[in-house]
């Protein structure tokens, strides 16, 4: 999740319609938009494959989603993935996720050990050089 690692400039999107047009046609501006307590922030790889990920956090309840934009054929397959992540029943795939949006929002999480399974925290900054899935992490005594 890169969008973790770097204080986020968001802003106030209009509609679903224009936060996935925006996306869909890479005219975003900033990292992200967002809706009520809900942001759509770019989460694609610096140095990956130049597909575009947007990740759907509520910033009061958790990361609901990864959504792959670039694997998307229309728009209006994108919009209706965002507006499914506004369901009040969306799942929720990590409830320890918020999207940083001042440098002092970049704190410790709590992980997984994608090795021994013991629950642990960290920076995702220090973790991400073991490329785990979300929510997970190597912890220091099976590093």
């Amino acid at each position: 999740m890169n969008f973790e690692n770097r204080v986020n400039n968001i802003v106030p999107g209009e509609s679903v319609e224009q936060i996935a047009k925006a996306f869909f046609t890479h005219t975003w501006e900033r990292h992200g938009y967002s809706l009520g307590s809900v942001i759509f922030v770019d989460d694609s790889s610096p140095t990956g494959t130049g597909v575009l990920e947007v990740a759907v956090v509520d910033q009061v309840r958790g990361k609901l989603e990864s959504i792959t934009v670039g694997w998307c054929k229309t728009l209006d397959q994108v919009v209706e993935y965002f507006r499914e992540c506004l369901k009040p029943d969306a799942p929720v795939v990590n409830k320890n996720v918020r999207v940083p949006l001042k440098e002092s929002d970049i704190v410790f999480v709590s992980l997984e050990c994608g090795c021994c399974g013991q629950p642990f925290k960290d920076s995702y900054q220090r973790q991400k050089k073991f490329d785990q899935d979300s929510g997970f992490g190597i912890c220091k005594e099976c590093e």
